[in-house]
């Protein structure tokens, strides 16, 4: 029988990214149930090697996707095989968004000659840095170990800038051009990522505000300094805290993921400000307590230190002028702050996360007193949202009981980043203060 093969290119998921689909299919235009993979991956790398080989010059964010990129402020060109980023930035703008590129990308500036418009940077170029510029080689025994560095080579970036536009070129001190067209690959991704935007804040809270950006289903979040305690009787600002909450949260979200969690959180944007979706959100706050302290304690006379077995639920009305009130199902629904439904998928979820997380956090030796959480929709669907952080829970050393939250600004005890960042790398994290 007579093959045919389907080629559909698309834009990735990932911003500055391209997917290529190949699919066989016989005369009948039936898509084969039973694909070859490795003759598909074969039929594959000949056409991405045309789309590297075949284009003379390009412009777009990588070479399948050419000129879908226009609106955007940066473009991809490749002339006389020099391959170039271009900026619809002056000079100082350019400067200061490669400057913050750099940063976030942790790729180390030895030099930085402003005049001349150069950086000189460490960079290595690993195994995930390779790209359409390196011709996208299939088989890692045929990478060339150039692109493999054990160790950081060294980098010219130059920034030339006319008519209100500038063009960034990477060279490498070694001369290896893969090389520079790997960093140059990472300086787009990393542009690309910082080119969306905030365009007007839309609301501030205690510690974060909210900002629109060019995407209107998508907003960035703000982590900052400030922190507060007993409804805003009590606030400070404590230095990386923005920072250190920001980091903490995407770990948190990522790994809640990881175990079919659905969250409002796309990616970071910087070590303080995070991409998340728009959502409708519900005005309800869902508490676990695995064990009794704070205010249930006040409340009910119960021991603090009780453990809760099973863990105890509680809604509560997200309203900080009347305190946060405790609530039930039946003020929900007839106040119509949710359906029935909508509430009962905020509890299992909020329970769910708790199966996950107490474990979670006991592998690092911490016991996860309680914690709440907010939930809204996005295009129908339930998604966790807001955060989740040593803010927002209370986390208490296993041995010691030490209190390793907020409780350590709420009744003095100090150095409460130093605790944060504590409990961050006792959960694995890599937290950037830089």
């Amino acid at each position: 029988d007579s093959l045919n093969l389907k080629i559909t290119i698309e834009h990735g998921i990932k911003e500055a990214s391209t997917e290529i689909f190949l699919s066989s299919y016989n005369s009948d235009e039936e898509v084969l149930a039973k694909q070859d993979p490795e003759f598909i991956q074969k039929e594959l790398e000949k056409i991405v090697q045309f789309f590297a080989s075949s284009a003379s010059s390009f412009s777009g964010t990588s070479l399948a996707a050419q000129n879908l990129n226009d609106r955007k402020k940066a473009k991809i060109f490749n002339v006389n095989d020099q391959t170039i980023i271009e900026l619809n930035l002056g000079f100082d703008r350019a400067w200061s968004a490669v400057s913050r590129a750099l940063e976030a990308g942790n790729i180390t500036s030895n030099d930085i000659d402003r005049d001349n418009g150069i950086f000189l940077v460490s960079y290595s170029v690993e195994s995930d840095s390779r790209s359409w510029f390196s011709f996208l080689n299939f088989n890692d025994e045929e990478i060339n170990d150039s692109l493999l560095l054990g160790e950081s080579a060294e980098f010219r970036i130059l920034l030339k800038s006319k008519n209100d536009k500038t063009k960034i070129i990477v060279e490498s001190l070694e001369g290896i051009k893969e090389e520079a067209d790997a960093l140059l690959s990472k300086i787009n991704e990393l542009l690309s990522e910082r080119i969306m935007e905030k365009i007007s804040q839309i609301t501030t809270g205690k510690a974060k505000s909210l900002y629109t950006t060019k995407e209107p289903d998508q907003l960035i979040m703000e982590f900052r300094d400030d922190t507060s305690a007993f409804d805003g009787k009590k606030m400070e600002a404590l230095d990386n805290k923005g920072k250190v909450n920001n980091q903490f949260n995407a770990f948190v979200m990522e790994f809640l993921a990881s175990k079919g969690i659905e969250t409002h959180f796309i990616k970071l944007l910087s070590n303080h400000e995070s991409l998340v979706y728009k959502l409708e959100m519900f005005p309800i706050e869902c508490v676990v307590r695995n064990r009794a302290t704070g205010s249930l304690c006040k409340r009910l006379g119960i021991e603090d230190g009780l453990i809760l077995d099973p863990p105890l639920f509680e809604f509560f009305l997200k309203d900080d002028d009347l305190g946060d009130p405790l609530i039930n199902d039946h003020h929900i629904e007839s106040f119509g702050w949710a359906t029935q439904e909508d509430a009962d998928a905020m509890r299992d979820l909020t329970l769910k996360i708790n199966d996950i997380l107490v474990d979670f956090f006991m592998e690092a030796n911490l016991i996860l007193v309680d914690y709440k959480l907010e939930f809204g929709k996005f295009q129908g669907k339930m998604l966790l949202a807001d955060e989740f952080t040593p803010d927002g829970c209370r986390l208490w050393d296993k041995d010691t009981l030490t209190k390793m939250d907020k409780d350590r600004f709420r009744q003095d005890l100090g150095n409460v980043i130093e605790t944060y960042g504590e409990v961050g790398e006792r959960l694995g994290m890599q937290i950037k203060l830089d």
